[in-house]
C-alpha cells in the first residue's frame, strides 16, 4: 500500500477547516502494546503464564493457536 495523502483544502466542511489533522496508521509497528498484569509472579502455583509476541495475527487468531497447542 503506497502512502497517500489527502488534501481537504477543496473539501466542503459544515464548521469550517479542522482545527486538527490526524495519521492513520497502518504497519504492524504502529500498533505495539505491552500489557502489565498489575500482579507480580511468584513462580509456583497452579497457572502458567505467558508472553505473547504476534505480528499479523489477530487476537483471535493467537488464542485459537495457543488452545490448540
Amino acid at each position: 500500500m503506497s502512502e497517500q495523502s489527502l488534501a481537504t483544502d477543496d473539501w466542503a466542511f459544515a464548521t469550517g477547516q479542522p482545527h486538527s489533522t490526524a495519521l492513520i496508521k497502518r504497519t504492524p509497528e504502529d500498533f505495539l502494546v505491552d500489557e502489565e498484569l498489575g500482579f507480580d509472579l511468584t513462580g509456583s502455583g497452579e497457572h502458567l503464564f505467558l508472553r505473547v509476541r504476534k505480528r499479523n495475527l489477530s487476537t483471535t487468531e493467537v488464542a485459537r493457536k495457543l488452545a490448540r497447542s
